[in-house]
């Protein structure tokens, strides 16, 4: 799809930006993308980890800091979550308005030329 031209000055690899965005969905939901391993799964894990700290430190203070601290970001990781499903369904949506972009050009160009005027001997039209 590479070469078939440009709209606005863009010049989109789809099939690049395809391997892209399936590395990054492998990396946040896992192999199988639906968030059974990557930052998911782990993120799934979270306050299993925070517990077991808790247990390991044998400590009430440091028990009740871990606890703040899950607590404290447990929204920045709903916004991490969001934001990377945000930024693949952009890129997505936005690659695919581009080759329906390219194709609809291509399409206005096909009939233009079929709606064109026959040239006339001469060069005149």
């Amino acid at each position: 799809m590479t070469g078939w031209g440009t709209i606005d000055g863009w010049d989109i690899d789809p099939i690049g930006v395809q391997t892209v965005l399936e590395k990054v969905i492998t990396h946040y939901a896992g192999e199988d993308g639906k968030g059974n391993g990557g930052l998911v799964k782990q993120a799934g894990q979270f306050a299993q980890y925070v517990d077991d700290a808790v247990a390991a430190a044998l400590s009430e203070p440091i028990g009740i800091a871990l606890g703040e601290y899950a607590k404290a970001v447990k929204p920045e990781l709903k916004a991490t979550f969001h934001k990377v499903h945000s930024c693949v369904k952009g890129a997505t949506d936005a690659t695919k308005a581009y080759i329906d972009g390219d194709i609809k050009m291509a399409e206005k160009a096909q009939k233009r030329a079929v709606d064109a005027p026959s040239p006339q001997a001469g060069g005149k039209w």
